[in-house]
């Protein structure tokens, strides 16, 4: 079997699913700083660079200090071409909570009486502003209502390897989320796995970049979201396409020499404490995509 960006990404919500459930069963609770941390690692440690180089760098680790977020975001994406154009991915993440008895669970970091989200929104330049949701739930059986936690499981995949756990890390629209405080994930209107954007179901298979093909499957998921809520977004300023505007902090980390070694560490952590951001991920492809990968 051919490997699948999409599969590793549905393997990576896996192992968070079941992670967070065994760290809730020691009454050891997973924060969205860690979780964010555990898979910039684990992006940053899992490929053979001459198919794609990744790089993630965490301020905190590097003694910076956290500041609010003006930009709403917690961690930030920027996806190359073998060609040197690519799109950036911004995202707010948020972990599920669960009542002491589990019949009922929220993301309770989601106020929309603060401006998070609206900063996330208004100030993601061409970036593509996402909310990023850290799921589990109980053993099946523990629960007999926990099942209906995830209604979003009708989606219209091809993929014969649907589980539940794929919803462990799960995607949707920062603008589908403006007007809710605490919501469950059934008040979501759009989610999706996250292995979902790198999907052949809903991208074109046929673009051998990474990039395009989460290009294309982001912009049919911002649709889908003007859709169910019967309304209409500018959607104008989001580069879905790859183009050449790359973020600052992925400028400052391509000058690294020599090999692994960014020069200006304190210029990149200045720029992330700018941002407010905890983490970023440079992911470039260094050649195209087979046919069916």
């Amino acid at each position: 079997m051919a490997w699948s960006f999409s599969r590793y990404l549905h393997d990576l919500a896996n192992h968070t699913w079941l992670n967070m459930r065994a760290a809730d069963g020691f009454g050891l609770p997973l924060n969205e700083e860690t979780i964010t941390e555990a898979l910039a690692l684990t992006l940053a440690g899992d490929f053979d660079p001459s198919f794609l180089k990744v790089r993630a760098f965490n301020k905190y680790e590097e003694g910076g200090v956290k500041n609010p977020k003006p930009t709403g975001a917690d961690w930030e994406v920027w996806v190359e071409t073998p060609t040197g154009k690519g799109i950036t991915l911004r995202f707010q993440a948020k972990r599920i909570f669960w009542s002491p008895k589990k019949h009922n669970a929220k993301y309770d970091g989601i106020d929309a009486a603060k401006a998070q989200t609206t900063n996330l929104i208004k100030n993601t330049g061409s970036a593509i502003p996402l909310y990023l949701f850290y799921n589990w739930q109980p053993e099946p059986g523990f629960n007999p209502h926990a099942k209906k936690r995830f209604p979003h499981a009708s989606w219209a995949c091809k993929s014969k390897y649907r589980m539940v756990e794929d919803w462990g890390v799960s995607v949707t629209p920062a603008f589908g989320v403006v007007s809710k405080t605490k919501p469950k994930p059934e008040d979501i209107a759009i989610m999706r796995p996250w292995g979902c954007i790198a999907c052949s179901c809903t991208s074109a298979l046929s673009d051998p970049t990474l990039a395009g093909r989460l290009g294309a499957s982001l912009r049919h998921l911002f649709t889908d979201l003007t859709i169910a809520q019967d309304r209409q977004e500018d959607l104008s300023k989001i580069s879905f396409e790859p183009s050449k505007t790359k973020p600052r902090w992925a400028e400052i980390i391509e000058r690294e020499r020599p090999a692994g070694v960014i020069p200006d560490r304190d210029g990149l952590r200045e720029e992330l404490a700018r941002l407010g951001l905890d983490a970023v991920v440079h992911m470039q492809q260094t050649r195209p995509f087979e046919r069916r990968e």
